[in-house]
């Protein structure tokens, strides 16, 4: 946890201040309790927790139960696991819940923080992967917000140097008149993926914070 950014944000009308991690503790607590309770026992490998840039995965050996498939980790659907013995004590400890609740509640809490949904992936049927975006502005969504090859540079140049302005892009796309790349621009923040702040001349673009995101949260 001490990799995950953990800002300080003021409340608004009092002195208190809120620690919201940059994912939800539940989600990653859930993910790693999970690896352990579904691991395959049998083989030598452990439980793996690897911090990236912009996300964290954690690995296990095993696979899902025939009467699961990936899709139904994001609904409410009945335990089996593999383990019963060890799931039993991670219950009464109050680790794990007996229903197959625990995913559902990790991807509403990541939507809650306004991060993209956990990834919960199956590899050769031998290896089980759940993946934490740490990073909103991944290719993944921008594919999904249909944004152009200009919009994406864009917003590669945002994460690059935390803000730009109309010059950044007329910089990279001498090609292309300034007409288009307000355009460009304009529909960045119309999808909430950029923030616009300053004058028209002197106007830059650049990532909501974690604040601003925060306070948007129901």
């Amino acid at each position: 946890m001490d990799s995950i950014k953990f800002p300080v944000i003021q409340q608004e009308n009092t002195v208190q201040v809120a620690r919201p991690r940059e994912i939800p503790t539940f989600a990653i607590e859930e993910a790693i309790t999970n690896a352990v309770a579904h691991r395959n026992f049998n083989t030598t490998s452990s439980v793996q927790v690897m911090v990236f840039l912009d996300r964290v995965e954690i690995w296990n050996a095993g696979t899902l139960p025939d009467t699961l498939k990936i899709e139904d980790l994001k609904k409410l659907y009945a335990s089996h696991p593999p383990n019963p013995t060890l799931a039993s004590v991670l219950y009464l400890a109050d680790y794990i819940q007996q229903v197959g609740s625990g995913t559902t509640e990790m991807v509403r809490q990541c939507k809650k923080y306004g991060l993209p949904e956990p990834e919960f992936v199956s590899v050769r049927n031998r290896e089980f992967r759940t993946i934490l975006p740490r990073d909103i502005y991944t290719d993944a969504d921008f594919q999904q917000a249909g944004l152009n090859k200009r919009q994406r540079r864009a917003v590669k140049l945002v994460k690059k140097k935390g803000e730009i302005a109309l010059a950044d892009l007329k910089e990279n796309f001498a090609d292309v008149g300034e007409r288009t790349l307000r355009r460009d621009l304009q529909a960045l923040v119309e999808k909430g993926i950029l923030k616009a702040h300053g004058t028209k001349k002197g106007r830059k673009y650049g990532f909501f914070k974690i604040t601003d995101i925060y306070r948007r949260m129901p």
